[in-house]
């Protein structure tokens, strides 16, 4: 579970699929963050992609890290329950080697 200072909220991590992209989770405080969550990605994401579950639907928002940080500042939480995905593409320099490589990480809101 991770904390918030002053927050109530908390976040369980509840299914973790592959590894190394997702370098890191935070939660923000909302007195001196303007961001309810900020992911810090690999290098080679180009976006992070969210599915907000609620009980009837999956509603899905792409999201795309800054260059100089890598980081993603989600604004506010749209469910409790919410599953993240990304992936990176490797090729070699002569491109004769592509491999991609993926993390997912599904996580539900404490409050």
């Amino acid at each position: 579970m991770i904390g918030v200072g002053q927050s109530s909220v908390s976040l369980i991590l509840e299914y973790q699929g592959g590894v190394g992209l997702i370098k890191s989770v935070e939660l923000g405080d909302y007195t001196n963050q303007f961001y309810a969550l900020r992911l810090k990605v690999h290098a080679a994401v180009e976006r992070v992609r969210i599915d907000w579950h609620t009980s009837d639907d999956v509603y899905t928002k792409t999201y795309f890290p800054t260059l100089s940080s890598n980081y993603v500042d989600i604004p506010t939480f749209l469910t409790d329950d919410f599953v993240i995905s990304v992936s990176a593409t490797n090729v070699s320099a002569d491109m004769s080697d592509i491999s991609t490589r993926y993390e997912t990480r599904r996580y539900k809101v404490i409050r």
